[in-house]
């Protein structure tokens, strides 16, 4: 097995711990359904929008399921990337165009595994009713 593949390999568990200790924390508050759907989502908005305009929206919002997105994002993408510390979205409107795409790039890879373990550990309202 080569270096490359063996250091991706790290960086996937790393991420996936990551994610796992950030949705172990949501689990069983009052908003982890709406949390589980905005995560769900996410990806797609920045996509469509890119990362700072989602970014924003999750600032602007500023529902609990919103902070907590936004913290894990702010905890885990300027660590990962060697980025200064600071706002996270202070932090990339300050990047050229190569660093922006990478950061989107840590932010969405992290987000695949959010949603993961969000799907695994938060039940949907539709399951419980159907219990």
């Amino acid at each position: 097995m080569s270096n490359n593949i063996t250091r991706m390999q790290t960086l996937e568990q790393r991420r996936a711990a990551a994610a796992l200790s950030s949705i172990d924390s949501v689990v069983g508050k009052n908003y982890d359904r709406e949390y589980r759907s905005l995560v769900r989502s996410f990806p797609a908005y920045v996509l469509t929008n890119g990362l700072a305009p989602a970014l924003a929206f999750l600032k602007s919002k500023g529902g609990p399921e919103h902070e907590e997105l936004y913290r894990q994002l702010s905890d885990w993408v300027p660590k990962e990337l060697g980025l200064s510390s600071g706002e996270l979205l202070d932090v990339i409107l300050q990047q050229n165009s190569y660093a922006y795409m990478r950061t989107t790039r840590e932010a969405l890879a992290f987000v695949v595994w959010l949603k993961r373990f969000a799907e695994a550990k938060i039940q949907s309202k539709q399951a419980e009713e159907q219990v």
